[in-house]
């Protein structure tokens, strides 16, 4: 697989595993339960970045591994590009700045948060995904652009970054639901 394979093996283990084994019984029609929400750090018309909740949904019903049973599965698009380990010190504060590319943060371990230009800010822990697309952000009169980034409690927080082959959009909240 390599390492690539092993971090999307990782995303799909967070992804399709953690949150939904409640013992339901999977069939061919996609229940209620089978999506996984994320939040979505996006930019509009005039360059002002926000925060969106939103749901991953459109999974399929295959056998990922044959001969093993079905299970449910949405395949990464668009394609993963890189993917990066990052760990932010107990402390770490990132002023102002935008994502590098569109990327996934998948929280691995410890808490982390993050402001966007509009003035909300909101709190990641283990299992929980965000989605950096706010490339298109502009400076606003305060210099701000983008959003700005800090650790949450006494630990670090260890940020799985899955970065995507994708062209980000303005006034776009929810581009992966």
């Amino acid at each position: 697989l390599g390492s690539l394979g092993t971090m999307i093996l990782l995303l799909a283990f967070l992804l399709f595993v953690g949150g939904h084994c409640d013992g339901l019984p999977m069939n061919h029609m996609q229940p209620n339960w089978v999506s996984y929400e994320y939040t979505s750090v996006w930019a509009d018309s005039n360059g002002v970045t926000h925060q969106t909740v939103c749901q991953l949904t459109n999974f399929t019903h295959v056998s990922f591994a044959p001969p093993s049973p079905a299970t449910w599965v949405r395949n990464s698009e668009p394609e993963t590009k890189n993917w990066v380990m990052n760990i932010l010190p107990a402390g770490g504060f990132y002023p102002w700045h935008k994502n590098p590319v569109v990327q996934w943060a998948v929280s691995l371990s410890g808490w982390w948060g993050f402001q966007t230009m509009d003035g909300t800010n909101i709190t990641m822990g283990p299992g929980q995904l965000s989605l950096g697309f706010d490339l298109l952000a502009k400076p606003d009169v305060m210099g701000r652009v983008g959003h700005q980034t800090y650790t949450v409690g006494p630990g670090p927080a260890w940020i799985l970054l899955i970065q995507l082959d994708m062209k980000p959009q303005l006034n776009v909240s929810c581009p992966l639901s």
